[in-house]
């Protein structure tokens, strides 16, 4: 049942690449048959919604995955997600309310935060497919959604022009992959490898387990975790904040526009990511730490050259590609792109050796190091964007993801020479 890295890599690659290509799709439909300003609302909330879904999501696909020693069952991560899954949705409904957002971008939000809701049950499922390495039903659930998602995103602008039924088709595609795909497969997985019996149920199988110390174990050990990649994902929202709240909708649609140009870079960055992390937990806490230091350094070096790579294309061809992907108006910000892409290969790095400091199962002290890298951005942010615009945005970002990156890799050097117990509860021995 489990395939090689490289195996499971292309497999994960093919899925969210198809995913990355049809979530650009999506910008591309909205800026080719809307505005630079529906975009940026669209961007809005996401960027509000994004933050509050990571922490509540508490990263336990990544947990579930690198659960070496099965120290807990399928049906209680499910059951942690579902409830902290509607926490979040509440957390978000709660956020127009308080800033004063109303009419169509207050709808916005709540089907974005809906979305991600929907889409947190199929994450917790891909964290059993990652579990026993079988990576096959992740990539087609993925191709699945990202298809429906475009072709119902774009029946409902071609026949409304509006973003909220747009958006509410999103919900209906996440939905649909949700209960005909990713629970079937998820049970067919788990009776395939033996954790469950050949003729268990969906109840026996994957319905949630309310054991209250098994959620409570969970939660205690993974609220830092969680905290730490909200933290992240602030660290790339946080300049869209600031270009909204100074530059308006347009122009933060127009940021959000070329960001998703990085998207080719970060999602084979990804796929390797979901490939690897597993192989990593293992070799870990198998004490297998020289293969372990190996694997960790190809991924460093695929980095590299993934990061230089997306650096030269877009000097040589940004503008040319912006005005023919969007709109003759992007090709002015050419030079936003070659930053964002230079920020974007320094955040490889970082997201690398993130992963491999969860394989090891050391989660609390994430929440430092990322605290680093948004404390930097914020601070770049507010200097750099209501003088330089949608450039000091990305320069914003670039400075976080170089001081995140340097945090992590300090950290894991001096990590790495713990030796790994012999089985390593969920609580992490430095929090």
């Amino acid at each position: 049942m489990r395939g090689s890295v490289s195996e499971n890599a292309i497999l994960t690659l093919v899925g969210t690449s198809t995913q990355a290509a049809c979530q650009w799709g999506i910008v591309i439909l909205l800026a080719k048959l809307g505005s630079a300003d529906i975009v940026g609302r669209f961007s809005l909330a996401l960027a509000i919604s994004a933050p509050v879904f990571v922490f509540s999501g508490l990263n336990l696909r990544a947990v579930h995955a690198t659960d070496a020693h099965d120290e807990r069952s399928v049906r209680d991560y499910v059951a942690v997600r579902l409830l902290t899954s509607l926490v979040g949705l509440a957390g978000v409904l709660l956020i127009p309310i308080a800033i004063g957002y109303s009419g169509e971008t207050a709808w916005v939000i709540a089907l974005v935060a809906l979305n991600k809701a929907v889409e947190s049950l199929s994450d917790i499922l891909y964290g059993t497919y990652q579990r026993y390495e079988a990576m096959r039903p992740l990539a087609v659930s993925l191709v699945l959604r990202g298809v429906l998602s475009v072709a119902a995103v774009a029946l409902a602008l071609l026949h409304t022009h509006r973003l909220v039924p747009a958006v509410a088709m999103l919900v209906a595609s996440a939905g649909v992959t949700l209960v005909f795909h990713d629970i079937p497969a998820a049970r067919r997985l788990l009776r395939a490898s033996g954790a469950v019996s050949k003729v268990a149920t969906f109840r026996e199988a994957l319905a949630p387990s309310w054991d209250g110390r098994a959620l409570r174990a969970i939660v205690t050990s993974t609220v830092p975790l969680g905290a730490s990649i909200m933290i992240l994902s602030l660290n790339a929202n946080i300049p869209r904040y600031f270009i909204e709240h100074s530059r308006g909708e347009h122009d933060l649609g127009i940021y959000a526009s070329i960001s998703y140009l990085a998207i080719v870079g970060g999602t084979m960055a990804n796929a390797v990511t979901q490939a690897a992390s597993p192989r990593l937990a293992h070799l870990y806490a198998e004490r297998a730490i020289q293969p372990f230091r190996s694997l960790v350094s190809k991924l460093m070096a695929f980095a590299a050259a993934l990061g230089v790579t997306g650096s030269i294309v877009a000097a040589a061809v940004g503008p040319e590609l912006l005005s023919r992907v969007y709109r003759p108006e992007f090709a002015a910000h050419g030079r936003t792109l070659n930053i964002v892409m230079f920020g974007a290969a320094l955040s490889y790095f970082g997201g690398f050796l993130g992963t491999a400091i969860t394989s090891m199962r050391f989660f609390a002290i994430q929440l430092p190091l990322n605290a680093v890298a948004v404390l930097v951005t914020a601070v770049a942010s507010a200097t750099l964007v209501p003088v330089s615009g949608i450039d000091g945005a990305a320069w914003a970002t670039v400075l976080g993801s170089g001081a995140g990156s340097v945090a992590f890799g300090v950290a894991f050097i001096a990590l790495r020479r713990a030796e790994p117990a012999e089985s390593r509860s969920m609580v992490d021995p430095l929090a």
